[in-house]
């Protein structure tokens, strides 16, 4: 697999001479960019519009020395790699800072322009490295965690018909913004009422048809949240996740300000799902939440509008035609009525599968009519 390089570079040193120097030797085979001194370049880190592949720092600055500045640097930039540039005399605390895992590699002043570059170039490679194991791993758990939701539809329509549609507002919001933490923010969405499968099979109903409950069914119905937290926060890499799912309900907020985001995201569409399972258009409710809500949440309904102001195509397909990332627009039941897919359903291969299972056995009739997203965002189905 080809993994591309991200070639950005920053450089700090107090000495411009040796700053000059770096960018005459290298900037031929790297994007560079400097700073003088351990606070500005954490104020160039925090506006950089993407990170930096690699962060290279002298030891001896003043205010700030190279192992304070790059263990800062390690909590702004986590996926950028370190190097620490270090006289003679300093060896001990750039071993330190090695050990306590705040850099790549040290090296040793005054450093060859050959050796300094080859050290870049790897720590520009172990960067894409990580970049890819992440991106592979978070894919690898969105695509499981959204089987297992599949699976949970598949068994129980009627119990999570609700999340799927409350996901697939979620998702549009995050894909249209381009939010920080889509993928744990998607996640969240769509296993967010996990916690419903501990409740007795009444209640839990009575949750999704609104039915009348008591204040003990109230009481009891409000600890689903947190089985779905302890349930998910078990699971290596969704703790976020875990986090967001337990905040669903008006609850003080906890976490990092994106975590924050996607809980009142989360929040935010379930009020308006409620709208609609109440008998609203999803224009109807998006328009009537505009005014009572602060301009966060003005700014997640006015992405929102995209999906029911035509931007979606809408179209009756037969299920050989149908691709992931389709959205149902009408529920899908079988021919004695039972319900297979609810409405507002986000079509995945595994789902695309079981309809076409239901059409050989003849159980369901098609076409049915589908949201069809722009062509960039689909893929072929099974």
């Amino acid at each position: 697999m080809t993994i591309p390089l991200n070639r950005r570079v920053l450089f700090v040193d107090d000495e411009p001479n040796v700053l000059s120097a770096l960018t005459r030797n290298l900037g031929g085979s790297f994007e560079i960019t400097t700073a003088d001194s351990g606070p500005r370049a954490l104020d160039q880190i925090a506006s950089a519009p993407s990170p930096f592949a690699v962060i290279v720092s002298d030891m001896r600055m003043p205010t700030m020395d190279g192992a304070a500045f790059l263990a800062k640097a390690k909590e702004l930039a986590p996926t950028s790699t370190r190097l620490l540039l270090t006289g003679d005399a300093d060896v001990k605390s750039a071993m330190k800072a090695v050990n306590e895992g705040h850099i790549f590699r040290f090296l040793c002043k005054p450093c060859p322009s050959e050796v300094l570059g080859a050290a870049v170039q790897a720590a520009a490679e172990q960067h894409a490295l990580v970049i890819a194991e992440r991106d592979i791993m978070e894919r690898t758990l969105s695509a499981v965690v959204k089987t297992l939701g599949d699976v949970l539809s598949l068994a129980e329509p009627e119990l999570f018909k609700r999340a799927t549609v409350v996901k697939s507002y979620v998702s549009y919001v995050v894909q249209q913004l381009g939010m920080e933490g889509a993928w744990q923010i998607e996640v969240a969405a769509s296993i967010h009422t996990l916690g419903l499968i501990a409740l007795p099979r009444d209640l839990a109903h009575s949750s999704v048809n609104q039915a009348p409950l008591t204040v003990e069914d109230k009481k009891q119905l409000a600890t689903h949240p947190e089985t779905a937290r302890r349930i998910l926060e078990a699971i290596p890499r969704l703790e976020d996740v875990a986090l967001i799912v337990a905040q669903q309900a008006e609850e003080p907020e906890q976490g990092p300000d994106w975590v924050k985001r996607g809980a009142r995201l989360l929040r935010l569409c379930k009020r308006v799902d409620s709208r609609v399972t109440r008998g609203s258009s999803l224009g109807e409710a998006v328009d009537s939440l505009l005014a009572s809500v602060g301009p966060e949440e003005q700014t997640y309904l006015e992405a929102l509008k995209a999906m029911y102001s035509g931007q979606m195509e809408c179209r009756e397909l037969r299920f050989r035609d149908l691709m992931p990332l389709m959205v149902l627009e009408a529920d899908v039941k079988t021919r004695d009525g039972a319900l297979v897919l609810p409405k507002g359903h986000e079509l995945s291969a595994v789902l695309i599968e079981r309809l076409r299972q239901f059409a050989a056995s003849r159980r369901v009739d098609e076409p049915i009519r589908v949201r069809i997203p722009p062509p960039k965002r689909l893929r072929p189905g099974p």
